[in-house]
């Protein structure tokens, strides 16, 4: 048998039998690219049908809103009667700790007599104890409720900006009731109002913004922060000094009826002069007079020297005015559209 050599073959023979095994995958993949192109979906829908379900949808959705706006509107008159008067937060404080401690709950005659016990003395603290130490538990309890509504219709709301009077009126409420507010009541009101019998006992977590809404009812920074100072910044910049100053005011003077003189004092040294820088950083950064902020900012180093966060205030403060010189923006391009000089 003789060896058999691609040279004998003819140069044409050769070509096909080379390209015979190209062409058969040329083939093959074609073949694999047809099945694999997926064949387009019939829709599973006729346009009577979409028709008709976008209908029933639309019946479906003023349903839900009606029942929910029902339900909602039932349980904020039961909160805002609450919050009426003291006697009437105890009340539904001691009734919403019933339902969610014993009505939900099953209970051993063991566990309800120490409960029953328990909700007694607390009763009696809540109801004779108004001292410094104590403070008063009703208005706690009557300003917790309110915060609460104001925490609902801020969630349901389309325009914060509609909070702002409403949250001026708690914060004014707070200050009157600042001497009533330590000790106990005021570690009461403290709590944050996401995690009260409240929420439980009417299922409003759901309700609840945190992202737009502090959940803090003591705490003026996150409540401006979050409630009122967004607003300004976006569309009432000629207004936003005046929003701070409405927020720096009303917790100075509910620091000052809730606390000694000394602690008073020491807040005043210490946390009120970081509020007025961080106020400073806001009007520079997104007030309608970038300059004003600077000057507030310069005037609070000036008279603070002693502060602890002095040198970082310093630091800051150069660095803003090297970034404003002329010589940082020798490019910079004015509104008036002529070139900077």
């Amino acid at each position: 048998c003789r060896a058999f050599h691609l040279t004998t073959i003819p140069t044409t023979m050769t070509s096909r039998i080379l390209l015979a095994p190209l062409a058969a995958l040329t083939i093959s993949s074609a073949l694999v690219a047809q099945t694999t192109t997926p064949a387009p979906t019939p829709p599973l829908l006729t346009a009577e049908q979409v028709k008709t379900i976008k209908l029933q949808l639309k019946e479906a959705e003023a349903a839900i809103a009606q029942q929910r706006g029902g339900n909602l509107t039932v349980v904020l008159q039961k909160l805002r009667t609450g919050a009426s008067n003291d006697a009437a937060a105890l009340a539904l404080l001691a009734d919403c700790e019933k339902l969610v401690s014993v009505e939900r709950k099953e209970l051993t005659r063991e566990e309800e007599k120490r409960r029953e016990t328990r909700v007694k003395r607390q009763e009696d603290q809540n109801k004779e104890k108004k001292d410094d130490e104590e403070g008063d538990m009703g208005t706690a309890v009557r300003l917790q409720l309110h915060y609460l509504v104001l925490s609902i219709e801020a969630g349901e709301a389309d325009d914060m900006e509609k909070m702002t009077p409403k949250l001026a009126a708690y914060a004014q409420e707070l200050v009157a009731a600042a001497e009533k507010l330590k000790g106990r009541a005021g570690n009461h009101l403290r709590q944050a109002i996401d995690d009260n019998v409240f929420v439980d006992a009417f299922q409003l977590e759901r309700y609840l913004k945190k992202d737009k809404w502090s959940m803090e009812p003591l705490n003026f920074g996150e409540m401006w922060e979050k409630g009122v100072l967004p607003t300004f910044r976006a569309k009432k910049k000629s207004e936003l000094a005046a929003q701070w100053d409405s927020r720096i005011g009303f917790e100075t003077a509910f620091r000052k009826g809730a606390m000694s003189e000394a602690e008073f004092q020491l807040w005043g040294q210490n946390e009120l002069p970081a509020v007025k820088w961080s106020r400073a950083m806001d009007l520079f950064q997104n007030g309608d007079k970038p300059v004003n902020g600077m000057a507030d900012m310069l005037r609070l180093v000036k008279e603070s020297p002693a502060h602890p966060d002095s040198p970082k205030w310093l630091a800051e403060l150069n660095k803003l005015v090297d970034q404003a010189s002329p010589e940082a923006n020798a490019d910079a391009v004015p509104a008036t559209g002529t070139p900077a000089k």
